[in-house]
């Protein structure tokens, strides 16, 4: 199993693995993540995937991920604007 976690600061999506649904998560609204609202938001789960897949593309690719990833609290906005290019065929959940 892998478990990964893609967070911008406001939202956390974590992966649980090949048994496990994926689950989102409001960090405002819910900061222990005792809520689950993939049912409310799926538009901001997708985003967060389509951004993770662009960041594992990046790194496959040898490249280094950007400063604003290595930094805590959210992305920039450059960055933000980078990683939504990706193509939305690619995210599929």
């Amino acid at each position: 199993m892998v478990y990964s976690t893609v967070t911008d600061g406001e939202w956390t999506l974590v992966y649980g693995g090949e048994l496990a649904p994926p689950e989102l998560y409001h960090l405002p609204s819910a900061p222990r993540q005792e809520r689950k609202v993939m049912a409310e938001h799926p538009e901001v789960a997708t985003d967060l995937h389509r951004r993770h897949l662009a960041l594992l593309e990046t790194l496959a690719r040898g490249a280094t991920a950007p400063a604003a990833l290595l930094a805590r609290g959210p992305l920039t906005e450059r960055w933000r604007e980078d990683i939504i290019g990706v193509q939305d065929a690619r995210c599929k959940m």
